[in-house]
């Protein structure tokens, strides 16, 4: 009983929409043990949405779900500063530690910039402005929901308005040419595969 209601908690973590969660929740109180349901919705149900992964992608997080990054600035700045130290001191180490993550961020930029791969070239040119006006990490997840995009079920359209009605594995979605509720969509902050389909359908630039 104990593996069973474990695998059902974990399997919450991977709901695929509020639908699948809740129905997974329903399981959890028909195992009838009180003690963990209790635990449960007295501790984490209320918070699912910053621990199930469906629920954290709509909100911004471009696809960053830990806190890696503050933990490695935290440790550089105990490295420049202590508990002991002046203020001067302290302002000072502040100071050089700005500096330097400054000239690193400066540095991977325009490293992404300035190298080009073979494969530009053949790009269509539309793919080939949006290459040039994302960053290589944001142009490749961009890329590859293009190529998702033959895969999207569209169930209406609508031309006056530039939107439709898609069926997809969140669920049913309104989509325009500009937005989508979809996860990916919401937590990047880039188009998705649903956004540019419905931009074929209406024969508009992938770019623009």
């Amino acid at each position: 009983e104990r593996i069973m209601v474990l695998e059902i908690i974990q399997s919450m973590v991977f709901a695929k929409n509020y639908t699948d969660y809740d129905e997974i929740h329903k399981k959890l109180e028909d195992t009838n043990t009180n003690t963990v349901i209790n635990y449960f919705n007295k501790n984490w149900h209320g918070i699912k949405t910053e621990w199930v992964v469906y629920f954290q992608s709509k909100f911004m997080t471009l696809g960053n779900r830990t806190n890696n990054r503050l933990e490695s600035i935290n440790q550089k700045i105990t490295q420049v500063v202590t508990k002991f130290s002046r203020l001067d001191q302290l302002f000072q180490g502040l100071e050089m530690l700005m500096i330097t993550l400054r000239t690193e961020r400066d540095h991977i930029a325009t490293e992404c910039f300035c190298k080009t791969p073979s494969y530009v070239g053949g790009l269509s040119d539309d793919i080939k402005e949006l290459f040039w006006y994302l960053t290589p990490f944001a142009f490749n997840l961009v890329h590859s929901k293009i190529k998702q995009m033959d895969t999207v079920q569209v169930m209406s359209t609508d031309h006056m308005t530039q939107s439709g009605v898609i069926n997809s594995r969140e669920g049913v979605l309104n989509v325009t040419v500009t937005s989508c509720t979809c996860s990916f969509k919401t937590s990047m902050c880039l188009p998705c595969h649903h956004i540019f389909k419905l931009k074929k359908i209406h024969e508009l630039s992938l770019y623009h």
